[in-house]
């Protein structure tokens, strides 16, 4: 569940919730924002949880991959 269809700002709280639990709503708040040219401080800040949660993800996917036998 992603804000791609549906607004989070009309979905009841408890829905809103999870989708921003799924990092595609804030790719798709990125995009639209950058489509309509709507740049704010909110959208900066989900560039940030985008960009510190890629690192997390890959800084653990290296730690995995690398005491994986080939």
């Amino acid at each position: 569940m992603s804000t791609a269809f549906y607004p989070a700002a009309g979905a009841p709280q408890p829905l809103a919730t999870i989708f921003y639990l799924n990092p595609l709503t804030y790719l798709v708040d990125i995009i639209r924002a950058g489509v309509f040219g709507t740049i704010t401080e909110f959208v900066i800040l989900e560039m940030v949880v985008l960009i510190i949660l890629a690192s997390v993800l890959f800084v653990i996917a290296t730690k995995l991959l690398t005491k994986m036998d080939f």
